[in-house]
């Protein structure tokens, strides 16, 4: 974590995300859209503030102002850093008062609200929110988190039309041939199985997918890995499977990238997975979003649904893999959702709210 410069007084991004000791998705998705922002433009001052609580905060070499909690719960310490560097653009994710709002456009920022949620998309939309914020970025997959307004939010829209709405698919790095940590440790073609960072659950979780990998290789004879998500663990024994703790979202992104069928929770892997065009299987393990996204996905034909339970995970991936009419339409539908990676989108808006070389 680089230590913040104390002389520093201006930052041109400012991201806000929901963040705590449970989940890990907004966390991860405003790292991404700082390290890219940086790389594009090596000039940018960006600030990324999150709970303490937060996981693997250490292991990000960014700007980071730690908050006593989340930034919707720890006021003062947003209201401290809007008045102390009064960034050009602040970026929400997932949660964000009304009162933020205000206050980030009373010291001269502009706003935007990333939802990835149909809660939190309700609230971008709100008109207590609408009133302060430039522009709501709605993140997500086109099921779930449609790409067309509803009524209520077409009305909105009229009563603030300052107030932009732009879609966009999941944030994630353009992936890469290396590093692929799953690839080294197997060698070959290899299916992925990874509950995500928002699972509930911890070591009942990693176990639970570690045993529906092992399932999976004993009956199709391919090779599987297992990712852990932050807070999820496996049992430590003899195992036929190789499991990777934790990897940074390039790493990860590579991993996913390379696998031939993912088997993932219910949260922010699902969207990555699909929009990286590979078969999945899917198992809602915690939050709000994550029971209703799974069955609407595996009712358009997109993936396949499961419990949380071992068996009936590995049993769906094996037969996955095995029915090549089912993969293939299953590969149809998930083509026919167009879900095209989102952080370049987030990266051209950026580029014109500050009036940035795209």
């Amino acid at each position: 974590m680089k230590i913040p410069d104390p002389n520093e007084k201006s930052v041109d991004i400012l991201l806000l995300p929901v963040s705590g000791p449970v989940g890990y998705g907004e966390f991860a998705r405003c790292k991404m859209i700082a390290q890219a922002s940086r790389e594009r433009w090596p000039e940018l001052s960006v600030k990324l503030a999150v709970s303490r609580a937060a996981r693997f905060v250490d292991d990000v070499a960014l700007d980071i102002a730690p908050l006593a909690a989340s930034p919707t719960k720890d006021l003062e310490g947003v209201a401290a850093l809007l008045a102390d560097f009064r960034p050009r653009l602040v970026i929400f994710d997932n949660g964000g008062r009304a009162s933020q709002l205000r206050l980030a456009r009373a010291f001269g920022s502009t706003t935007a609200y990333i939802s990835s949620r149909p809660r939190s998309r309700r609230r971008a939309f709100s008109v207590r929110r609408m009133r302060n914020l430039d522009e709501a970025w709605l993140v997500g997959d086109p099921i779930s988190q449609s790409r067309t307004v509803t009524l209520r939010e077409r009305l909105a829209s009229r009563i603030f039309p300052a107030t932009r709405h732009h879609f966009m698919g999941p944030v994630f790095p353009t992936p890469q041939a290396a590093p692929n940590p799953a690839a080294e440790r197997v060698g070959g073609e290899y299916a992925l199985f990874v509950p995500g960072g928002g699972a509930t659950g911890g070591s009942d979780v990693g176990a639970l997918y570690l045993n529906a990998a092992e399932h999976y290789v004993r009956a199709t004879g391919q090779e599987a890995v297992v990712i852990c998500g932050p807070g999820i663990d496996v049992p430590q024994r003899e195992r036929a499977v190789p499991v990777i703790p934790f990897l940074p979202p390039q790493a990860f992104a590579n991993a996913l990238a390379g696998c031939t069928l993912a088997v993932t929770g219910g949260g922010a892997v699902v969207s990555q997975a699909l929009a990286m065009d590979k078969p999945v299987v899917a198992a809602p393990l915690g939050g709000s979003d994550q029971g209703a996204r799974v069955r609407n996905l595996a009712a358009a034909g997109v993936l396949l649904a499961a419990g949380a339970q071992a068996d009936e995970l590995a049993q769906q991936a094996i037969r996955l893999r095995r029915d090549a009419d089912l993969a293939a339409a299953c590969a149809k539908a998930r083509r026919a959702l167009q879900l095209e990676p989102g952080l370049p989108r987030v990266l051209d808006r950026i580029a014109e709210l500050l009036g940035l070389p795209s």
